[in-house]
């Protein structure tokens, strides 16, 4: 560690060696201004007798390959990569090897110039002039890229979130998942707009929090001598605006929240909230269907995929009241249970992880988030037991109609539903890599989920060694399949 960090702190002082020299040649720079004609996305694709003359792009430069009186480089802007060569004889000789001769990877550069396609068949910018535009001190992440492939990606998750500046550097393809929110949020606004609602702005600092159940962040204000909350949800303020007389108002706002946090969640997030006086909750079902459905058109189509599951957002959506969601992950209707009491027995007598002291509300949701198997990252898959008699390997007709009876016992599954499982790979019917790969790969097409095995949950009900075996298992598969184990 310590030798890296020297060679790092070598990499730092060298360039700014190089920082100091430019000065005392007299560039500057860092300089203010640079006026940029056309964007790498605006070249690509020309034909050769469309290309423009005396255009100027700029980028930081990710890619740089000296070859004597001559250079080819890759400068990165917002829209992709552009190409340019710069030679000696043309850029001048005092530029070439004072300036350019002192240019790194993480510089930014302006260049003017003609396009040309190469040998290749790259379309290029030849240099007529290049300006330094900003000296990086800082060396980028190691990415090496060859026909469209990396390599040594820069792909540590909890670097990537805490250095956003580098993830958009070395995977700039990360840039569409930004302008794509952007546009979903222009998106937004624009369909609130045309169905006549207002957009506001509510206070984030609140001297009394609600609209929401969360702890809050406090701050003091000193010239009120008063204590403040950030808000943690803007509910409160909008319904005084529909007081006040406003039918239709929207905010998207900022949100925070003093509460944990992790990849899915942060203490500050992004919030849209609307609200609709004369409507009840039939109308905010049927425009926010109108809303997704339309956002999706505007993007380009209501079909997507997610987490490996293919959604279409053009046909009408499924409305379930909460005791048919209920009815349909426990198997119970629950409409006639009016007490919080009877709803808690239900909830023990399934060894469900719900706990004391919750309301009757409260209850009926944590059972469904108990209950629901949509919530979970690894699914259980229930097969029957197909296995020799005896201890002994099966033979290639045995483990091929295995095959056979475990795909069919796969058709037979609604997919949105499985709940829980017969041992197959643990019984050496198949290779376990061979059959956790057929059921997850089968069960993944339609959710994107983990697959683990076990055996029928009568059958542990009566038998506590089987039971424990059968968890050591399944922790055993799940670490097979990458799955975290709590």
């Amino acid at each position: 560690m310590a030798q890296q960090q020297r060679t790092l702190n070598d990499i730092r002082q060298v360039r700014q060696a190089k920082l100091k020299e430019l000065r005392e040649l007299g560039y500057h720079p860092y300089p203010y201004r640079f006026e940029v004609t056309h964007h790498s996305a605006d070249l690509q694709g020309l034909p050769d007798d469309q290309f423009p003359e005396g255009i100027a792009v700029a980028g930081r430069v990710v890619s740089l390959r000296r070859m004597g009186k001559a250079s080819f480089a890759h400068l990165q802007d917002q829209t992709g990569r552009q190409q340019i060569y710069v030679k000696k004889d043309v850029v001048g000789e005092a530029i070439y090897q004072e300036l350019f001769r002192r240019v790194d990877l993480g510089d930014f550069l302006g260049v003017q110039g003609d396009v040309f396609r190469t040998k290749t068949g790259e379309i290029t910018v030849a240099a007529k002039t290049i300006e330094l535009l900003a000296k990086s001190l800082r060396p980028l992440p190691n990415v090496k890229e060859k026909d469209g492939t990396f390599f040594d990606a820069f792909e540590d998750k909890e670097n990537r979130y805490r250095r956003r500046h580098l993830d958009l550097i070395a995977n700039p393809q990360v840039k569409d998942v930004f302008i794509k929110r952007a546009r979903i949020i222009q998106l937004l606004r624009a369909h609130l707009d045309d169905n006549g609602f207002i957009e506001v702005e509510t206070p984030a600092l609140q001297p009394i929090y609600g609209g929401a159940s969360a702890r809050p962040f406090t701050t003091y204000h000193n010239a009120l001598d008063q204590t403040l909350y950030l808000r943690i949800a803007d509910e409160l303020y909008l319904k005084r605006l529909i007081i006040g007389g406003f039918e239709k108002v929207y905010e998207i706002a900022k949100n925070f929240r003093n509460e944990g946090m992790d990849r899915n969640h942060n203490p500050e997030f992004t919030a849209l909230e609307f609200y609709q006086a004369y409507a009840d909750y039939h109308d905010t079902l049927a425009f926010t269907e109108d809303l997704f459905r339309s956002l999706a058109t505007d993007l380009g189509s209501t079909s997507l995929t997610f987490q490996g599951q293919q959604i279409d957002l053009g046909p009408p959506f499924a409305r379930l009241s909460l005791f048919e969601l209920l009815k349909t992950h426990t198997g119970e209707d629950l409409s006639g249970v009016t007490e919080a009491r009877d709803l808690l027995r239900f909830a023990r007598e399934r060894q469900l992880d719900v706990p004391d002291g919750l309301n009757y509300g409260q209850l009926l949701d944590k059972i469904l988030a108990a209950c629901s198997l949509s919530r979970d990252e690894v699914y259980i898959l229930n097969v029957l037991k197909c296995r020799p008699p005896g201890n002994r390997n099966p033979t290639p007709e045995e483990s091929n109609h295995c095959r056979r009876f475990l795909d069919r016992q796969l058709e037979l599954i609604d997919p949105e539903y499985i709940c829980c499982l017969g041992a197959v790979a643990a019984q050496n019917l198949l290779d376990t890599t061979e059959a956790i790969g057929r059921l997850r790969g089968k069960v993944h097409q339609y959710r994107g989920i983990n697959v683990v095995c076990t055996y029928h949950p009568a059958y542990l009900l009566r038998n506590p060694a089987a039971k424990k075996q059968t968890w050591d298992d399944m922790k055993l598969l799940m670490r097979q399949l990458g799955t975290p184990v709590d």
